[in-house]
């Protein structure tokens, strides 16, 4: 003969296991407020990150009329593209990169305003 269990064994067996992965009530609406709580973070997250994401664009576009090469402008405008709010940090390690208006800016402003006049 063999040593098998007999089925009521087997049931108490399987009885013992579900009651030890059965959850309270409680404890079910802890996780939902936790999970809440955290899509919640996620969503503002987001907005925040797309908020910073688009001043960074308008940001690297007004920067073209500004000091700074030609390849840093266009580093400028696809970092602030495809990586938004890390413009900010490519922004900040450039010291030249928009930091005064261009050199041809201010002769087209002096042209159209008359230029200097010289003092006597």
């Amino acid at each position: 003969m063999t040593n098998s269990p007999s089925p009521a064994a087997a049931d108490k067996k399987t009885d013992e296991t579900t009651e030890t992965t059965k959850t309270t009530e409680p404890e079910i609406a802890e996780a939902n407020t936790a999970l809440k709580m955290g899509g919640g973070f996620i969503i503002i997250f987001f907005i925040v990150w797309t908020l910073f994401g688009f001043a960074a664009f308008i940001m690297s576009i007004v920067c073209f009329g500004y000091s700074g090469s030609t390849s840093e402008k266009f580093v400028g405008l696809l970092i602030a593209f495809f990586l938004g709010p890390f413009y900010f940090i490519f922004y900040g390690v450039n010291k030249n990169y928009c930091r005064n208006i261009g050199a041809n800016a201010i002769a087209a402003a002096n042209q159209v305003m008359g230029g200097f006049k010289k003092r006597k």
